[in-house]
């Protein structure tokens, strides 16, 4: 069962969630999870897991962004009166290394989906070592899929710096040449293969939005390509669509091909007496 991400209405004695159909892809993958002709473990927990970990991602973008002007407007003023100590800039590090990090955390469930897709004990569950072993052996594996991996070349910047801060040092944030918030290490202590010896960002702003842009379309690109290669469109999932007061909850079944061809949703409760039958479209 899955809850309806659309803006809910309230009416006296129940809420009811009209039915969403502007879903993006990977709202999609999230909603039909449990139609993989691969047996998901746990796929209700996971479904969810994979959109509350989006949403943590476009709470730290947004945190990010947020923190800048503040940043900005503390640092000159810390210029002027001689300040030392840039709390501003704790602060910005701090919100650009937990966006990098909610990447990481999104990204690492995929490819845990993706293990399971293929029913293939070789492949990693970590997303870096499972991207190389795709892009290694592409016509063995998925070579649709590694085309899609071939474009993740961010990836590569997103988990430099996400594993320098999380197991070794936290970056520095000072003035770039372009004047905005710059992120540094003047050397990088992780000794992993391929990892850079130095890190430097020259504008946070410009790569947090550019990180963001490829992220999406990646999401994109996996949830249409795992949906048409596994999922099975004619398969019902139950979303919630009312929920009264004192804690009934009311659903409606739909397919995945019924949301592409525009068919009406089916009422899944008709033998309750719901209190928004007369409004509702569903059947």
């Amino acid at each position: 069962m899955v809850q309806n991400n659309a803006i809910y209405q309230k009416f006296p004695g129940y809420v009811f969630f009209p039915e969403n159909n502007n879903y993006s892809e990977f709202d999609l993958l999230v909603l039909f999870l449990s139609t993989s002709e691969i047996k998901v473990p746990d796929v209700s927990n996971f479904a969810r897991s994979i959109r509350d970990k989006f949403v943590a991602v476009l709470v730290s973008y947004r945190e990010v962004l947020e923190q800048i002007p503040v940043w900005d407007k503390e640092n000159k003023k810390r210029e002027i009166e001689g300040i030392p100590y840039d709390v501003q800039g704790i602060l910005l590090t701090i919100r650009y290394e937990a966006y990098l990090n909610s990447i990481y955390g999104l990204c690492e469930n995929l490819s845990f989906l993706v293990k399971k897709f293929y029913s293939n004990d070789v492949l990693s569950n970590s997303f870096d070592r499972q991207k190389k072993q795709f892009l290694n052996d592409k016509q063995k594996l998925d070579e649709s899929y590694s085309k899609i991996l071939e474009k993740t070349d961010w990836y590569v910047e997103v988990h430099a710096i996400r594993s320098e801060a999380t197991h070794f040092l936290t970056g520095l944030i000072s003035t770039s040449e372009s004047s905005g918030p710059c992120y540094s290490y003047k050397k990088a202590y992780n000794q992993r293969k391929g990892a850079p010896n130095e890190i430097n960002i020259e504008n946070v702003e410009d790569h947090v939005k550019e990180i963001q842009r490829k992220l999406v379309l990646f999401l994109s690109e996996y949830s249409k390509h795992f949906i048409n290669l596994k999922f099975n469109k004619d398969k019902t999932v139950r979303v919630i669509c009312l929920r009264t007061d004192d804690g009934n909850e009311l659903f409606y079944s739909i397919t995945l091909n019924d949301y592409l061809n525009k068919r009406p949703r089916k009422c899944d409760t008709l033998e309750f007496d719901c209190p928004h039958k007369e409004k509702c479209k569903f059947i």
